[in-house]
């Protein structure tokens, strides 16, 4: 029985620490070493010009590309490196907010809370974006329906008098995206 100075080491000396989420490790042996890229390769691997790629090493966005007779060298740091940056790029942030994050990544793990708030952000509004593009793809196979049925007979004036009653129901939002009256919402 241990004494009253004395800790079980079972129990915490302070308050519980959150739990930290665990990554199952894969069940397969990891890959050989890969022989670095030239710019060359990465370019045609990420359908890049060279000059971009140049231009975000210029930019500093990979922290300490190695070269091999003055020549750019990608490793897989590089390449997944890259695969973030088009992510951001993509997901319409600008290279000097890429390359805050780059500086971000290079403090280390005081800057976690930062980059996860960016990328809530960036979901947040790439989310948005599809929910946008989800109503303009509506329209679009709305008018597609519409189209395809004056292409296989139906009459133009027949299809507007009917109104939403001659439209199919999954395409009735499309329908009523463009005809919403002016004055609503």
């Amino acid at each position: 029985m241990p004494s009253p100075n004395t800790q079980n080491p079972a129990e915490p000396t302070s308050a519980p620490e959150k739990p930290v989420p665990s990554i199952p490790a894969p069940a397969r042996t990891p890959a050989p070493a890969r022989k670095p890229l030239t710019i060359g390769e990465v370019s045609k691997m990420f359908d890049l010009p060279v000059s971009t790629i140049r231009y975000y090493d210029k930019q500093g966005l990979f922290s300490s590309m190695p070269r091999t007779g003055g020549q750019r060298r990608f490793g897989q740091p590089e390449i997944e490196t890259l695969r973030v940056i088009e992510c951001l790029k993509s997901s319409g942030l600008n290279i000097a907010d890429i390359r805050q994050f780059m500086e971000a990544v290079a403090r280390g793990p005081e800057t976690y809370q930062d980059r996860l708030e960016l990328f809530e952000a960036r979901r947040d509004e790439v989310e948005q974006e599809i929910a946008r593009l989800g109503e303009v793809l509506k329209v679009l196979n709305y008018k597609c329906w519409y189209y395809e049925a004056l292409v296989d007979g139906a009459r133009e004036e027949e299809l507007g008098a009917a109104g939403e009653a001659a439209v199919p129901p999954e395409h009735r939002e499309g329908w009523r995206h463009i005809h919403a009256h002016w004055d609503e919402d």
